[in-house]
C-alpha cells in the first residue's frame, strides 16, 4: 500500500464524528425561531428598508452595521430563521476546509489534502462550538448568530482569500480589483460587533507589519499589498463604529467608562474566569487535547515544509493575547465581562493558534527526525479516542436539547398562526398563552409598554399581551 493511500484512510475518518455533532446543530438549529430582539431588528429592516434601518440603529443605537445589514436581509426573507444555524454551518465548514486545504501542500497530492481539509475543519469548528459557553446564544439565537458566529464565517473566509493571494501571486492588472475586495470584505467584518473589531484590527496591521519586514529589502509582493488593504479596511470599519452617533444614547444607559488600568483589571479578571470555565469541562479538555494532538498528526504525516519550530511558540502567544484583546471593549464600554455569547470568539482564537502551532511542532518533528511510523500511530490513536470521548460525550448532551427546542418551536408556531389569524379578522389586540424561551433572553409579558411586546406588536402589526403561564423559567440550554 502507497504512502499515500495510506494516510488518506487514516485522515478521511479523523473528522466523521466531528461532522455527525456538526450535523446535530444544524438539525438542532432548525427549530430555531425569533426572540427578544430579533422582532426589534426585523421590524425596522422591513419597516425602514435597506439603507434607512442601517442608519436608524447606527444613529439611535450603536456602529454595527453589518449586524443591521444582515437583519434586513432576514426581514426580506423571514423563513431563513429556521434554516440560518444549518446555512451557517455549512457556510463555515465550507471556508474552513477551503482555508486549511490552501496551507496543505500539492506535493500530498489532491484527495489527501481534502480530506486533510475536511478532517481538521470538522474537528475545529467542533471544538469551538463545544467549548462555547453560551451556544445558545452563539449558535441558536439569530441575535447572537449574526453577530459572532457569523462573523467568524466571514473572517475564515478573508484568511483563505488571503492565502490564495499569497500562492497565486496574482499580477499587477488584477491588484487593484484585489485589493478593493479585500478591504471591503474586512469592512464588513469589521462592522458585526464592538468585541471582534479591534483584535480585527491588530490582527490584520500584524501582519502587514511581519510581512512588509520580511519584505523589506525586496519589492512589496501583491501578498503584502492585499494585507495592508485588509488591515485598512478594518480599521475604516472600526472608525466608522466608534464614531456612530447612537454609541451616545447606549453609553448613556452604562456606567461611565473606567481610566485604562480599571479597563486591564476588568479584562484580565474576565479571562481569567473564562479560562477557568474553559478547563473545568473535562470534555471541552479532551477535545482540546485532541484536535491538537492530531494537528500535530497532520503536521508529521504531510511532512509540510515548516515555519521553525520556535514559531509555535509565537502563535501560542498570539492565540492567548488575541484572546484576551476580546475583553478590553466591554470593560470599556460597559464596565464589565463580554456576554458570554461573545465568547465564542476567544474560543475560535485559541483553537485555531493552539491548533497551528500543533501542526508546526508536528512538521518540525517530522523534518528533523524523519518519518516514525509508531510515534505517527500513537499520536492518530490518542488524537481519536481523545475527540471520540469528548465529541460522542457534547452529543450526548446536545441531543438531550432536542425535545425543548422542537416544543418551543411548535408551541411558538401554533401561536403564530393564532396571532396572524387575529390580525386577519382586524382584532385590536391578542393576549397569548406565554411560551418562555430556552436561550434566557426577554420574553414578552402582560404589560403592553414592555419593549418586547411594544417589538413583538409591531413586528406582527397587532397589539399582543401574554398570561404570563406557559414554560416556566429555568428551561435553557446551558
Amino acid at each position: 500500500m502507497s504512502r499515500r493511500l495510506s494516510t488518506l484512510l487514516m485522515v478521511a475518518p479523523a473528522g466523521l464524528p466531528a461532522f455527525f455533532y456538526l450535523g446535530l446543530l444544524g438539525y438542532l438549529g432548525s427549530f430555531s425561531r425569533l426572540i427578544s430582539d430579533d422582532y426589534c431588528s426585523v421590524y425596522i429592516g422591513r419597516n425602514l428598508g435597506f439603507l434607512r434601518s442601517i442608519w436608524f440603529w447606527y444613529s439611535n443605537w450603536n456602529g454595527r452595521y453589518t449586524n443591521s445589514i444582515f437583519d434586513w436581509v432576514l426581514s426580506a426573507f423571514p423563513g431563513l430563521v429556521s434554516i440560518a444555524v444549518p446555512l451557517t454551518l455549512v457556510a463555515w465548514l465550507g471556508v474552513t476546509i477551503w482555508a486549511v486545504y490552501l496551507f496543505i501542500p500539492e506535493s500530498s497530492g489532491q484527495w489527501v489534502r481534502v480530506w486533510s481539509a475536511f478532517s481538521l475543519a470538522c474537528v475545529m469548528i467542533s471544538v469551538v462550538l463545544l467549548a462555547s459557553p453560551n451556544i445558545s446564544q452563539s449558535l441558536f439565537w439569530w441575535g447572537g448568530l449574526r453577530a459572532y458566529t457569523q462573523s467568524l464565517v466571514v473572517f475564515t473566509f478573508e484568511i483563505a482569500l488571503y492565502r490564495l493571494v499569497r500562492l497565486r501571486g496574482w499580477g499587477q492588472k488584477r491588484n487593484l480589483l484585489l485589493l478593493l475586495s479585500m478591504a471591503g470584505l474586512s469592512f464588513l467584518t469589521a462592522g458585526f460587533s464592538e468585541t471582534l473589531t479591534p483584535v480585527l484590527v491588530i490582527f490584520w496591521f500584524l501582519l502587514a507589519f511581519i510581512e512588509g519586514w520580511r519584505s523589506r529589502e525586496k519589492t512589496v509582493g501583491s501578498f503584502s499589498r492585499a494585507s495592508i488593504a485588509t488591515a485598512l479596511g478594518a480599521l475604516a470599519g472600526l472608525l466608522v463604529m466608534v464614531f456612530a452617533p447612537g454609541n451616545t444614547f447606549r453609553q448613556a444607559l452604562s456606567p461611565s467608562s473606567p481610566g485604562l488600568v480599571e479597563i486591564l483589571s476588568l479584562s484580565l479578571r474576565g479571562y481569567q474566569s473564562f479560562l477557568a470555565g474553559l478547563f473545568s469541562s473535562w470534555t471541552t479538555w479532551l477535545s482540546l487535547c485532541g484536535v491538537f494532538l492530531l494537528s500535530a498528526w497532520f503536521g508529521l504525516k504531510l511532512q509540510v515544509k515548516a515555519l521553525p519550530a520556535r514559531s509555535a511558540l509565537w502563535f501560542i502567544l498570539g492565540g492567548l493575547l488575541f484572546g484576551f484583546g476580546f475583553f478590553p471593549p466591554a470593560a470599556y464600554g460597559l464596565m464589565g465581562f463580554p456576554p458570554t455569547r461573545a465568547l465564542i470568539l476567544v474560543d475560535f482564537s485559541l483553537v485555531v493558534s493552539f491548533s497551528a502551532a500543533s501542526f508546526i511542532l508536528g512538521s518540525n518533528f517530522s523534518a528533523s527526525r524523519g518519518f516514525d511510523r509508531k510515534i505517527s500511530q500513537g499520536l492518530y490513536t490518542a488524537a481519536i479516542l481523545l475527540l471520540l470521548a469528548g465529541i460522542s460525550a457534547n452529543i450526548l448532551k446536545v441531543s438531550a436539547y432536542e425535545p425543548l427546542l422542537s416544543s418551543y418551536a411548535g408551541e411558538w408556531d401554533s401561536t403564530q398562526e393564532q396571532i396572524l389569524a387575529a390580525r386577519s379578522a382586524r382584532q385590536p389586540g391578542i393576549t397569548i398563552h406565554s411560551v418562555r424561551n430556552w436561550a434566557g433572553l426577554n420574553d414578552p409579558g402582560d404589560n403592553p409598554r414592555f419593549w418586547v411586546n411594544s417589538c413583538m406588536s409591531k413586528y406582527y402589526g397587532i397589539n399582543i399581551l401574554t398570561d404570563n403561564t406557559g414554560m416556566q423559567p429555568g428551561n435553557l440550554i446551558k
